[in-house]
């Protein structure tokens, strides 16, 4: 059994160590979020020019390109959510597209389409 003085030293160091995390979210989480933020576009930029190196056609490449620079230029400025959300399946759209490291002008339809509706 603990001492009541024990308790009142553990309910006390539980205070400030919730004090302090406290502080540090309010202090550091915007810059924390978004450095988070910048990652994430970084990781999903990565993936998916590592899926578009794969395509053998460079007329479609070229155009894959075109296409997905636009698509990250306009979620430049989208919140976390919205990037995660819209990376996961731009991310496995690519990878169906590209099992055969093939990809026609149907499938660059449908990921035009995608784009535009996210």
């Amino acid at each position: 059994m603990m001492k009541p003085g024990c308790i009142l030293k553990v309910i006390f160091g539980i205070f400030i160590l919730i004090g302090i995390i406290s502080y540090i979210i309010e202090t550091y989480g915007p810059k924390i979020k978004e450095s988070a933020e910048i990652k994430a576009k970084e990781l999903i930029r990565k993936k998916v020019d590592s899926e578009i190196t794969s395509i053998k056609d460079e007329i479609l490449k070229t155009e894959l390109e075109d296409i997905l620079n636009n698509y990250f230029d306009e979620v430049k400025d989208s919140t976390y959510e919205s990037i995660k959300n819209s990376g996961d399946s731009l991310l496995s759209f690519l990878e169906n597209a590209m099992k055969d490291s093939l990809i026609d002008l149907r499938e660059i339809e449908s990921l035009k389409n995608m784009i535009k509706n996210e």
